[in-house]
C-alpha cells in the first residue's frame, strides 16, 4: 500500500477501487476528452473528509485535483489523488435558503425550489455542477431577468490547498468574485454553498427549430429580432449540423414578465420560417432542461467564446456550420445584458450584450481537435470582444 493510500485509509476517507465503474466515471465526468488517470480516487462525504484527503495528498507530495460533473474540466491529472465530490451531492430547502453540497447538480436544486414556487438563476443543463458554474460567475438562462448566479450565493464553505476549512460570508464572496465572469475563481475545494431563492414569477419558456438552408437566414436576422424583446426576456440561438443530416437552428427563450408582449415578438420570427419541434413556450420552472435540450450523455469536446456589446457577424460561421469548410462545430449564441449588466441590490455584474460560443465535438477521448480553428472563427465574427466568459470555456488545455 502506498503512502497516499495509507494516509487516506488512516483518515477514514472513502476510496473508490481502481478500475471500477464508479472510479472510471469519476475520472472523466461529462468531459471525456483526456480523462484523469489518478493513483487513487477519493469520494469524501463530509467537509472534514475533503480536508483529510487534501492533507494526505500534500503529505504524500503528490498532486491532486477535484471533480464534480466535469463539464468545465480544464486539467488532466496523471497520477496523484482525484477527489470526487459526488459524495457531497445534496440539496435542502429552508424557507428561501437552499443549502447545497459541493457535488450537487442544478437539477437537484431545481427539484427543491420549483415545487416550492421558488426560482434560482441556474444554467441551461440540469446535469451541470452548481459549484463549477458559480466559480465562473454563473451565466443563467434567465440572465436578463435574474442576473448572474453568483448573486444568489450567501455563504461558502471552502477547503484550501493546505486542508484548512474556511467559511465565507456574503461580503467576502462579493469581493472575491468581482471578476469571476472572465477570470475563474479558484479558492480551493468548495464543499457547501447556501443560495437565496426568489419567488418564481410567471414563466414563458421554450423554443423551436428551423432546418436546412433557411437556417442561414435565421442567423442573419436573429440578433436584430432579439433587440425587440422586452428587458425581462433572454434568448439564445444554437446551430449545429446533425450527423449525416442538415444544419439545424434552435431558437430558445425565457421570460418572466407579461407573456403577451413576448409572444408577439416570438410570433414575428417563427411566422417567417417553416418551424419544427415547436414546444409552444409552455415549459415550467420544474423542467428547464427541455428549453435548451442539451445532451445528457458524456462526450469529448472543446469550446471557447467571446463576450461583446455589439452583435456578432453570425454569417462568418456559416461555412463551418453547414459542412462546407472544416470539421463539425456547434454555435451557441446567448443574449445577456439586463440584470447581468445592471443588477439590483448592488450585486455583481458582467459587461456586454452577447456571448458567442463555439463547441467542437470530437469522436475519440484522445483525438486532437482544431482549437486554433475555433479561435480564428470567433475572432472573425466578434472583432471587438470584451473578453471570454469562463462558464463557456471547455476542454483540457482550454483558454487559448
Amino acid at each position: 500500500m502506498t503512502t497516499l493510500h495509507s494516509l487516506l485509509t488512516h483518515a477514514d476517507v472513502p476510496v473508490l477501487p481502481a478500475g471500477t465503474p464508479d472510479a472510471l466515471a469519476a475520472e472523466s465526468g461529462y468531459q471525456l476528452l483526456c480523462p484523469h488517470r489518478p493513483e487513487a480516487t477519493a469520494r469524501p462525504t463530509t467537509t472534514g473528509q475533503v480536508s483529510a484527503a487534501v492533507r494526505a495528498a500534500v503529505e504524500s507530495g503528490v498532486p491532486y485535483s477535484v471533480i464534480n460533473s466535469g463539464h468545465g474540466r480544464r486539467d488532466s491529472l496523471d497520477g496523484g489523488l482525484l477527489i470526487s465530490l459526488d459524495g457531497l451531492r445534496s440539496a435542502s430547502l429552508d424557507g428561501r435558503t437552499v443549502r447545497v453540497g459541493g457535488g450537487t447538480r442544478w437539477g437537484d436544486v431545481v427539484a427543491q425550489t420549483a415545487s416550492a414556487g421558488l426560482a434560482v438563476p441556474h444554467g441551461s443543463a440540469p446535469g451541470v455542477g452548481v459549484v463549477g458554474y458559480l466559480l465562473g460567475g454563473g451565466y443563467s438562462i434567465f440572465a436578463r431577468s435574474l442576473g448572474l448566479g453568483i448573486n444568489a450565493v450567501r455563504s461558502m464553505t471552502v477547503v484550501d490547498g493546505h486542508g484548512e476549512i474556511h467559511r465565507w460570508d456574503l461580503a467576502e464572496i462579493r469581493e472575491l468574485f468581482a471578476d469571476a465572469w472572465r477570470e475563474r475563481v479558484d479558492p480551493g475545494i468548495v464543499t457547501e454553498v447556501t443560495l437565496e431563492a426568489t419567488s418564481a414569477r410567471p414563466l414563458t419558456a421554450g423554443g423551436f427549430c428551423v432546418v436546412g438552408a433557411r437556417v442561414r437566414e435565421l442567423m442573419q436576422v436573429f440578433c436584430g429580432w432579439a433587440e425587440e424583446l422586452p428587458e425581462d426576456a433572454t434568448c439564445s440561438l444554437g446551430v449545429m449540423r446533425r450527423p449525416s443530416g442538415p444544419v439545424v437552428g434552435h431558437v430558445r427563450l425565457t421570460a418572466t414578465g407579461d407573456r403577451g408582449p413576448v409572444m408577439a415578438v416570438v410570433d414575428r420570427l417563427r411566422s417567417r420560417f417553416p418551424v419544427t419541434e415547436d414546444d409552444g413556450f409552455d415549459i415550467g420552472w420544474d423542467d428547464p432542461g427541455r428549453i435548451y435540450r442539451e445532451p445528457a450523455s458524456a462526450r469529448p469536446y472543446v469550446g471557447d467564446n467571446l463576450v461583446s456589446t455589439s452583435a456578432p457577424d453570425l454569417d462568418a460561421f456559416w461555412s463551418a456550420l453547414s459542412g462546407e469548410d472544416g470539421g463539425p462545430v456547434i454555435l451557441d449564441l446567448r443574449q445577456i445584458g439586463g440584470q447581468t449588466a445592471h443588477p439590483d441590490r448592488d450585486g455583481l455584474s458582467a459587461p456586454g450584450q452577447w456571448v458567442t460560443g463555439l463547441v467542437a465535438p470530437t469522436t475519440d477521448a484522445r483525438q486532437e481537435v482544431d482549437a486554433e480553428g475555433v479561435t480564428r472563427l470567433l475572432a472573425a465574427a466578434v472583432p471587438e470582444a470584451l473578453g471570454s466568459a469562463e462558464n463557456f470555456t471547455y476542454g483540457v488545455g482550454a483558454g487559448w
